[in-house]
Formats: C-alpha cells, structure tokens, sequence
C-alpha cells in the first residue's frame, strides 16, 4: 500500500475529509515533512481544503536554518501553498526538551491564526521505534512503550500524525520519485542527541537481527496500548489541576498510585522514569502526614501541594496568576487568586538595611516617594516599557524578556507591578530603576 493510499485512508478514519476545513502541516522541508505535504496538497485539491505550511526555523545551525526557511517558502510559492514561519531568538537554550516546547506553541500559534482545528506532523513509523526504544531505555513504563499517537488533543486543536505506518525510507522514495528537493538537516547525524544515537547505531544494528525491526516495535507499542485501555478502566479519574482527596488517594494500593503519578507527568508532558514516580509517590505519603501541607518540585516550574486534605498541582504562572488587572493601595493587603497569595505594598520601618533583596526574589525593597497610588498587578500589555535597573534610558518590555532570556510562551503569564504602560517589577526577573534605593527605601513590597 503506497504512501497517499494509507494517509488517504488515515483522514478518512478520523473523518478529517470535510470540504472547507483547513489543515496546517508541521513542515521543515525535509523527507518526512515534504513528502506528507506533498501527498496533502492533492487530496486538499480535491476535497476544496485549505492547507497552510507552518515552518518553524529553531535557528540552531546559523546559515544552514535559514536556508532551510528560504527553501520551505520558495516551495510553498512555487506549489501555491500558503507559508507561515517564524524564528526563534538566540537566546533560547539549545536542547531537544526546549525545542520541542517551542514547536508546540508555535503549532498553537499557527493553528490560532488560521482559526484550524487540525494540524499535521510527519512522524514516521521509524520515529516511532525510536520512541519506542528511547522510552525503553530511559525506563519509562508501559505506558511509554505505547509510543507516539495517531492523534492528540491540544485544547483548541488537535495533532494528527498520519504517517505512522510509514517507514522512513519510504518518504526519501517518494520525494525522490516526484523529484521533490529536500532539505537535510545536519543535526539529524550528531550523536550527542540521544534519538540521533538510537537511529544511527541501535535500530541499524538490531534491522541486522530483525529487518522488520520497526514493524515489530510498533506492535509491542500497540501491545502496551491495549494494556494501557484496559488499566484506565480500573484506575480512579484523579485530577490534580483541580485537586485530588489525600484520602482517597492514599486509599489506593500502591501500583495504582503509580499509574495515577505517571498518567499526570504524561499530561503535563514531563518526563519521567520509574525511580522518579517512586520518588514523588514517596514525598507525596511523607507529606500527607502534614496537616498544613508541603511542596516539592516536580520539574522546573512546576510542583505538587500536598496535605493532610487535598494533593494540588502548582505551576509558576499558577503561584501569581492574575485573571484580572488587580490595583494595588498603600498598606492594603490585595489578595492574587490562587494559593491565598497577597500582595502588599507598606512603609519601610527599619532603620537601616544591610542586605538586599535578589532581583528574582518575591520581596522588593524600593524608594516610591515619586509614584502614587493605586499601581496596577497584572499582566503584559501592548505597548508596555520598563526601564531596567541601572540602566538611564527605557525600553520596551518585549526586548527586556530577551535580554532575560525568558521564553515566549511564558511572557504572557509572567506578573507585573505597573504604573499606566511603565513596568515596575517584573515579578520574579528584575525591578525597574524607578525604583532604586539611593538613600533609605520608602517602602516595603511583598508577595506572601
């Protein structure tokens, strides 16, 4: 069965045929995503379907990822396929975790703009046993064996992956055989990437052993899915975004305490291997002796409360979430939705002060003789300015979240303390000059 014959009938499975629907494609130019593109631009022709390119240059490889971006538009043009990319900054660590991060909200960036309810990826059978095997190896469980899925739900989109009884070889056949000119992305042979090291030197050995040595993995995968259906019938619908019951939890037998952990570290897109669930199960019962309650990290930005009554999942934008512009009174204590955390702005009493606060603490101790209340807490708008401690001049607040490195995707959940358009303190990154100490500090902020 050819390539547009088994994704023709994976859109039809999944009822993705409609006229008039619209269809973003993952594309990075290479094998795998040309050759997917490629077969969707008929079958969108077709059925009258709108499809977009959604090209994100992670800018890792200087010229060569910009090249990439100028052939991925160049093909689009030349294919009447509509393009849309976007590149990411220098500032963003280079590791395969961040990257992936990245390419999903860019994924819900593109789909948002084009109001799609479907997105396309082009992970292959092949991706699959490297799944497979690199979940294996990092002891994940079952339910990593299960390996990548056909589909999945993003909120206001979801993520369809059509090729997934695709090898590969097949795709690098098939641009060949349409004369499509792929791009080859040199980080796809450094073996420092872990995946890189199981594609290259692991599955080629074992295709030595068992040539269907992908075919084989993706069986074992279905294997552990049908585990994983039949496990989700006897495990407790726990949800800790909203609160789990201490009690009812410690209830469970320990096994099913361990599925609960790892089905939560799977939504949340954490990794995990089986000593880490064994670990957390361990702080979760230690802390569940404490009426008031404790928490622990979990991965970065992200914790789980637990006491004596309820085990709740925290994050960092949850600790100072703001739904609303909240304003903020001298020596009035104004409570942030979540966590009973307050924010209050008082007169500095002490005498003198010997230490100062970090700029990424939750306690700023500043000279406010030349503001007035009421100052505002919330979150980023258009046009917002600060001007960074020590520096003269001010600047907008988008590039001062690139001077601090922080990550798109969180810039908008990120607290502030603003006076009309001109941030204060960016809360937990940095305060502005405008609120330096020369002398003695007037005042006293903190979040509790």
């Amino acid at each position: 069965m050819g390539i547009e014959t088994k994704t023709l009938d994976f859109l039809e499975e999944y009822n993705l045929l409609e006229p008039g629907s619209i269809w973003v494609v993952g594309f990075s130019c290479g094998y795998d995503s040309l050759c997917l593109l490629h077969v969707l631009k008929k079958i969108a022709k077709q059925y009258s379907i709108r499809l977009i390119a959604a090209h994100l240059n992670h800018n890792w490889r200087g010229e060569e990822s910009f090249s990439e971006q100028e052939r991925a538009r160049e093909f689009c043009e030349k294919n009447d396929i509509e393009f849309y990319t976007e590149t990411l900054t220098d500032e963003i660590p280079k590791t395969e975790t961040v990257a992936r991060e990245y390419r999903y909200w860019f994924f819900k960036k593109a789909a948002e703009q084009y109001n799609a309810k479907v997105l396309f990826t082009a992970h292959t059978k092949t991706d699959n046993a490297e799944t497979i095997l690199y979940r294996i190896i990092k002891g994940t469980g079952v339910k990593g064996i299960a390996g990548i899925a056909p589909k999945r739900d993003m909120g206001s989109f979801c993520v369809y992956r059509p090729m997934l009884e695709v090898e590969r070889e097949d795709t690098i056949f098939y641009c060949l055989g349409n004369a499509l000119d792929a791009c080859n992305d040199s980080s796809n042979y450094d073996k420092k990437y872990m995946r890189n090291k199981i594609r290259i030197d692991i599955i080629s050995q074992l295709k030595k052993i068992n040539k269907n040595v992908e075919t084989a993995l993706a069986q074992l995968g279905k294997i552990a899915e049908d585990y994983e259906e039949i496990v989700a019938d006897i495990t407790p619908d726990f949800n800790f975004e909203t609160g789990v019951s201490t009690k009812d939890f410690m209830s469970l037998k320990d096994g099913l305490k361990r599925v609960v952990i790892r089905k939560f570290l799977t939504e949340k897109s954490i990794e995990y291997d089986f000593e880490k669930i064994n670990i957390i199960l361990d702080k979760i019962k230690e802390n569940s002796l404490i009426k008031a309650g404790k928490k622990f990290s979990i991965a970065d930005g992200m914790w789980l409360f637990v006491s004596g009554d309820h085990i709740k999942f925290l994050s960092a934008c949850q600790d100072f979430f703001v739904d609303e512009d909240l304003e903020i009174y001298e020596n009035q204590e104004t409570y942030i939705q979540f966590l009973n955390k307050t924010i209050k702005i008082s007169k500095f009493e002490g005498d003198s002060v010997s230490n100062y606060p970090k700029e990424t603490e939750n306690t700023v101790l500043a000279d406010m003789s030349k503001l007035h209340f009421p100052l505002v807490l919330r979150t980023r708008n258009p046009g917002d300015i600060i001007q960074p401690f020590g520096m003269e001049g001010k600047m907008k607040l988008k590039k001062y979240f690139i001077n601090k490195a922080i990550p798109r995707y969180k810039r908008d959940t990120i607290p502030l303390l603003a006076y009309g358009d001109e941030v204060l303190w960016v809360i937990g990154v940095g305060i502005s000059e405008k609120l330096r100490v020369d002398g003695h500090p007037t005042h006293i902020i903190e979040i509790k």
